[in-house]
């Protein structure tokens, strides 16, 4: 290979690389995480385009050097944070060559399962067609990608499928997901079938195996007590802009009982402070909600806007603390927040327990419930559409079951049993 040759690849690169570093500089990254997490696999990528002959960046062998990594990972050569760093410079280079900037979007937790090519277009043709919400889309997308995943591994693709090929995917799912999981699963898979046959497919969506009931598992989950809540907060530096936003975002989910997705999402214009009310369109249901802004609630959020919130033109109230300057990415970011403060609190919490940020919101309505606030008016403030969704919190009111249990006074026994 001539020295010009290697000349040609290194300036196209060099092009791509300088841009790139300067938009991560503009976000307000540090200059050691530039080099630390970006700069190094980008010259990587670089270089892997070097020596598979490419005299300028190709989207194919990006996406080689992507398969490649995915490949690294599941041999156990890499670690799993390392490959989703490597796979997210991917994205970060992907997107700046395709559009002269970055969004800074996140990469899907289910990226790192790989299908071929047919059954790839498939799924993403399926998940396009659909009109659900993102985190649906997310549940949509892992169950069919797992389900056509496990075709391939049979040499088999979706329109070579029978009942025995689903019932023997069922089993291998039930060795490792809850009843709840594989009755969600089965919906997937249902759509999914539905829509190959509108699409002229072989398909199974009418078979037994796809239509049976699944009873649904009803676990009660843990409501935080306002010890804990009030443990939480004590643990927070109000007096750092980070701690500003941490608090507001707990004082409202502990007074409105706001989902965190609905906290995330909101905007300035949402907050009506001459009314003293909050208006969301929510995020889960779809439908309006009109909140009172309590006088803890609005304290802290003012708090935060005026003495912590960075200035700029971002229309969310909560942003990120650190750069890049931009709105929180999910409620996952609460979940973390919550486990934090949580551990700071001497609180004892383990994986899928029921303790995080959304534990809140059941906090706040089982005290509206113990507090003899009506189911009606309940569902209400909280902004369910169906009143029996306020079962979770009267099943967690333990004084009041305690009075319904019935004792044996005066009934005698008889023979050895009470009758």
């Amino acid at each position: 290979m001539d020295v010009l040759y290697v000349q040609t690849i290194q300036n196209e690169f060099e092009t791509i690389l300088s841009g790139l570093v300067g938009v991560l500089r503009a976000q307000g990254i540090r200059e050691q995480s530039i080099w630390r997490n970006y700069y190094q696999i980008f010259c990587a990528i670089r270089k892997f385009h070097h020596q598979s002959g490419k005299r300028f960046y190709d989207y194919k062998t990006l996406s080689e050097f992507e398969i490649a990594a995915k490949a690294r990972y599941h041999n156990g050569e890499i670690s799993r944070n390392y490959c989703n760093i490597i796979l997210k410079c991917v994205d970060r280079i992907r997107e700046y060559v395709t559009t002269g900037d970055l969004q800074w979007s996140r990469r899907p937790t289910n990226a790192c399962t790989s299908l071929n090519e047919k059954h790839e277009t498939i799924l993403q043709d399926f998940l396009n067609s659909l009109d659900v919400a993102p985190t649906t889309i997310g549940d949509i997308s892992w169950s069919v990608r797992k389900y056509l995943s496990f075709v391939e591994t049979h040499k088999l693709n979706f329109t070579e499928v029978t009942i025995d090929d689903l019932r023997s995917f069922y089993i291998f799912c039930s060795k490792h997901l809850t009843k709840s999981s594989i009755r969600n699963l089965q919906c997937y898979l249902r759509k999914f079938h539905k829509y190959l046959g509108e699409k002229g497919y072989p398909n199974l969506s009418e078979s037994a195996i796809l239509n049976s009931s699944i009873a649904p598992e009803k676990k009660l989950q843990p409501a935080l007590s306002w010890d804990e809540y009030h443990a939480i907060l004590d643990q927070i530096d109000v007096y750092t802009s980070q701690g500003k936003r941490d608090y507001a975002m707990f004082v409202l989910a502990a007074s409105s009982g706001m989902r965190g997705i609905d906290i995330i999402n909101l905007k300035l214009k949402d907050i009506d402070w001459i009314n003293g009310t909050i208006n969301i369109l929510q995020h889960k249901t779809k439908t309006s909600l009109t909140l009172p802004l309590t006088k803890a609630a609005g304290k802290a959020i003012q708090s935060y806007i005026l003495n912590g919130r960075p200035n700029c033109n971002i229309e969310h109230v909560f942003i990120a603390a650190k750069a890049p300057i931009k709105k929180l990415n999910d409620s996952m970011a609460l979940n973390y927040l919550i486990r934090k403060y949580q551990q700071k609190a001497g609180i004892s919490t383990s994986a899928y327990d029921g303790k995080g940020f959304h534990s809140i919101r059941r906090m706040l309505g089982t005290s509206m419930i113990v507090s003899g606030v009506s189911a009606n008016l309940t569902a209400q403030t909280l902004g369910h559409r169906n009143i029996q969704t306020i079962q979770q919190y009267i099943s967690l009111d333990s004084k009041q079951l305690k009075e319904c249990a019935i004792d044996f006074q005066g009934i005698k026994p008889l023979r050895g049993r009470w009758k």
